[in-house]
């Protein structure tokens, strides 16, 4: 089995394909800032990283992962913080496949869009349709309306991968994971373990 990954520290998605390239299962882990006003930000880290490690090292057993295909985001994040947490991600990515064995291989994001959707600068919005085409997926609609005066405010995407319903912000990340292996498909550690 193969896994293909688009690390994050607050929306990490995986996606589990089969030696025949079938994609047969597919997630977001989340983290989020803890609420908790005496915890320190320190701790607050290292929870939030134990979270990934753990969930990703789950993922890797139930499925006997052999490669990992993985999209290896830019350093040019916008704050300190965000730049903290994607080194904290790509840390822990890199010292769970090394100690467990799982050889990987890593694409630009510009190669992950390139290969979903056939343009470099694509949008989050057409690397999801682009996943849901190439893959048959229904995309859904959903209407959200205004407590205040019942009517339509937006009319929200509903993402269908696998017949599960999945918002923006679940999808969005299964999308690059995606991408990922669109791109990487044919590197060494495809070829390892793709029929």
């Amino acid at each position: 089995m193969i896994l293909a990954l688009d690390p994050s520290y607050t929306g990490y998605g995986c996606s589990v394909i089969d030696p025949t390239g079938k994609i047969i299962n597919i997630g977001t882990m989340h983290t989020e800032k803890s609420k908790k006003k005496l915890l320190r930000v320190a701790d607050d880290d290292v929870q939030r990283v134990t979270a990934l490690a753990t969930g990703l090292s789950k993922v890797i057993h139930r499925y006997n992962i052999k490669g990992v295909l993985a999209e290896l985001p830019p350093s040019s994040s916008q704050n300190a913080n965000a730049a903290k947490g994607l080194a904290m991600c790509i840390a822990l990515t890199v010292a769970l496949l090394t100690e467990l064995k799982i050889p990987v291989e890593w694409a630009t994001p510009n190669e992950v869009k390139q290969a979903m959707t056939g343009k470099k600068n694509a949008s989050k919005e057409e690397m999801m349709a682009a996943a849901c085409k190439r893959y048959g997926w229904e995309i859904k609609t959903k209407d959200v309306y205004s407590k205040q005066t019942h009517k339509i405010v937006r009319t929200d995407n509903i993402y269908m991968p696998l017949g599960r319903p999945m918002g923006k912000n679940d999808f969005e990340h299964i999308a690059d994971s995606l991408g990922a292996y669109e791109a990487l498909k044919n590197s060494n550690v495809a070829k390892m373990f793709l029929e």
